[in-house]
């Protein structure tokens, strides 16, 4: 399982729902998490993602997830 929060903080969301996924018995991991912060100015108009930091851990994010299914 993976968890992505984006928004315009997030922290303690993000935190949150890790805590409730732990409860349930969700598989993630450190690599399975991807908290963005400061979304609007991070995509454009058409909801790409611009910001190369963020692009990077996107694409690492689903790396680790695909690796996590296996």
């Amino acid at each position: 399982m993976g968890i992505i929060t984006a928004s315009a903080s997030g922290e303690k969301g993000h935190e949150q729902l890790q805590l409730i996924m732990q409860t349930l018995g969700a598989n993630f991991n450190d690599d399975t998490l991807l908290l963005i912060s400061g979304i609007k100015g991070k995509i454009n108009e058409q909801g790409e993602i611009i910001h190369t930091d963020t692009l990077q851990q996107a694409k690492n994010f689903g790396n680790a997830f695909l690796k996590l299914l296996e």
